[in-house]
């Protein structure tokens, strides 16, 4: 299992189709953050905290489009082998179950993937041009109040990191059940798109947070470890949901196939 588990991680990550989405996805925190403040600190070197540009950047409408990325890689790898009829011979060497289990695993892992390391490399390069005095932070979550006083900055930001990667993984799952509905490449990786905007028209009538709103944090805790939990179980519920339909549904396609 394990290594059918990572035959598909490699087919998955070491690909140009990678690599262009993780840039991509550090480019719209780059746009979104650059007219927020980065742009001052750049130009003027007006410098803000680290901790706002990530904030600006997350707030920005532009980045609805940050699931795409997500899926890029590895969403329609389930319609790729169907296209190609390339299921057969890799079934042949293991077995349904280990091939279905291993698709959405590596398709969730690259999606989530994708999403972290964008906002690392973000990170990375907007340090520069940041401040990391506790001082200078203008707007973080009350329940984080200790660590920013602390200056705890490697927790602080792993806590994002480790949400986004969850958030990635959620739209990878999406997209990967569509594949097992239709071949087409188009309406597979517009799925998470088109989701994630209904999703948030939903939530706005509603009045509360929205997947993206609780991937970096927005939900009523009073530790950090409480709304880690908790954005984690909001998170985690439809990538499980998703995931287990993708495990289902392909089956009964490879069945019939």
């Amino acid at each position: 299992m394990i290594k059918v588990i990572n035959q598909d991680l490699r087919r998955a990550i070491i690909n140009h189709r990678f690599v262009w989405a993780v840039i991509g996805a550090a480019a719209l925190y780059f746009i979104s953050a650059y007219d927020l403040g980065l742009s001052q600190a750049i130009l003027w070197g007006n410098k803000h905290h680290l901790l706002d540009y990530l904030g600006d950047a997350q707030t920005v409408a532009l980045m609805d489009i940050l699931p795409f990325a997500a899926v890029i890689p590895f969403g329609a790898g389930f319609a790729e082998d169907w296209e190609f009829h390339a299921f057969h011979y890799l079934i042949s060497r293991t077995s349904s179950k280990r091939y279905r289990l291993s698709k959405i695993i590596a398709g969730t892992v690259a999606g989530g993937l994708i999403t972290s390391l964008s906002m690392i490399i973000f990170l990375l390069a907007a340090l520069p041009f940041a401040e990391l005095n506790p001082a200078a932070v203008s707007t973080y979550f009350q329940y984080m109040n200790d660590i920013v006083k602390q200056g705890r900055w490697v927790l602080y930001f792993s806590f994002h990191v480790a949400l986004t990667f969850i958030f990635g993984a959620l739209w990878a799952s999406a997209s990967m059940l569509m594949s097992t509905v239709t071949a087409n490449r188009s309406m597979i990786y517009a799925v998470p798109i088109l989701l994630n905007s209904v999703l948030n028209r939903i939530v706005g009538i509603l009045s509360i947070p929205g997947l993206y709103a609780v991937s970096f944090g927005m939900v009523d805790a009073q530790t950090p470890l409480g709304a880690f939990l908790l954005c984690s179980l909001i998170l985690a519920i439809p990538t499980l949901i998703f995931a287990i339909s993708f495990v289902l549904l392909s089956k009964r396609r490879l069945k019939d196939a």
